[in-house]
């Protein structure tokens, strides 16, 4: 997750993380749901500063949300894009200049078994 025009470094990162880290996102990614609404939800919760009408978002590519809204896109497009090892998605929050990237990974069923097969 990468995320642009944000106030500074730090709030770019506090999005990027939020997005990232996000549960939602996660199992929509691993369903292949191109539900671009959990990202847009994973940002506002972030704390970080946007502005909705200025925000552009991304997916593998392809424009999904700009200027407060959705645009139309091939959704099975953009369900080929999660289906990918490594899924591009960009976010310019449309404040600053502060920019930076977060890494994450799905919420697979493989993933919740093998952690939740053993005992520490």
């Amino acid at each position: 997750m990468r995320v642009g025009g944000a106030a500074s470094h730090s709030e770019a990162s506090l999005a990027a993380r939020s997005v990232a880290s996000s549960s939602l996102v996660k199992t929509a990614i691993h369903g292949g749901d191109p539900n671009w609404g959990r990202i847009v939800c994973a940002l506002g919760y972030s704390g970080a500063e946007m502005a909705i009408d200025r925000l552009h978002l991304s997916i593998g590519g392809m424009v999904v949300f700009e200027r407060g809204g959705g645009v139309e896109v091939d959704l099975g497009a953009v369900r080929h894009a999660f289906e990918q090892p490594e899924i591009e998605i960009v976010a310019t929050l449309g404040i600053g200049d502060g920019i930076a990237e977060a890494w994450g990974c799905d919420l697979s069923e493989e993933y919740v078994r093998i952690n939740a097969d053993y005992t520490t």
